[in-house]
């Protein structure tokens, strides 16, 4: 899933980047966003694996309430930094980093390509957790 995201975003960054002055390759995408995708992948994996996977009962019973008001808020900020740092925020930020460079455009160019190439990515994504 992933995999076929990375390969997604890098080849609709290279095609909407053309318009914006984009002088970069598809090659030159994919070694960049590797790192935009896989290295907030293993923030994730590493929280996963000593937090969440042996507290993931805990989560879950703490999500619905039984704890209390303020365990369920606790959890639900748990589950934001969890899921909404590495993927909401730290990744789109690398992938601008990264089209900037790679394309070898501005950051005010870089911005709107990353954005509209990393659509059909966030919607394949989404389709795949479901």
């Amino acid at each position: 899933m992933y995999l076929t995201c990375w390969i997604l975003l890098a080849g609709f960054a290279r095609l909407v980047a053309k318009p914006f002055g984009g002088k970069g390759s598809f090659k030159e995408n994919l070694n960049v966003l590797g790192f935009a995708y896989f290295v907030p992948l293993y923030f994730f994996v590493i929280f996963d694996f000593f937090l969440i996977g042996p507290a993931y009962s805990w989560n879950l019973a703490a999500a619905r309430g039984l704890y209390g008001i303020e365990i369920q808020r606790f959890a639900t900020a748990i589950g934001f930094l969890y899921i909404g740092l590495p993927f909401g925020v730290w990744a789109p930020i690398l992938a601008v980093m990264g089209i900037k460079s790679a394309e070898r455009i501005s950051l005010w160019r870089a911005v709107p390509v990353t954005l509209i190439a990393m659509i059909p990515a966030m919607a394949l994504f989404s389709i795949l957790i479901r």
